[in-house]
């Protein structure tokens, strides 16, 4: 998995560097870490990032101890599907570190 990292910085235009739209969430996967908030889709819609996802979940999060399953799940659907907002009339995608509390519990657990 590719993590973008990218500074907080007031200006969002630095974080608009891919089109796409926001939308409510509507899959199935990450149903239980997305709650009526826009996510940032693609011109793909989502659907090839929920099959991705579905496929990480049964290779890598199904195996994990039990304190490290909620955490890395809430980061695969924090990068599979990252929140949106319309800034200055663009989609704009939230960086992995506005979404992710404990980012580093759940990278520990996939990497251990």
């Amino acid at each position: 998995m590719f993590v973008k990292i990218i500074a907080a910085h007031s200006d969002a235009s630095i974080l608009a560097d891919e089109a796409g739209y926001c939308a409510p969430y509507n899959g199935k996967i990450c149903k239980s870490f997305i709650k009526s908030t826009q996510v940032f889709y693609s011109g793909n819609g989502g659907w090839e990032n929920e099959k991705v996802a579905t496929g990480l979940f049964a290779e890598l999060i199904e195996d994990l101890e039990d304190i490290c399953q909620k955490p890395a799940s809430k980061l695969l659907c924090a990068y599979a599907f990252p929140k949106c907002k319309v800034i200055d009339g663009l989609a704009t995608k939230m960086p992995l570190c506005f979404e992710v509390r404990h980012p580093l519990i759940a990278i520990n657990c996939l990497i251990n």
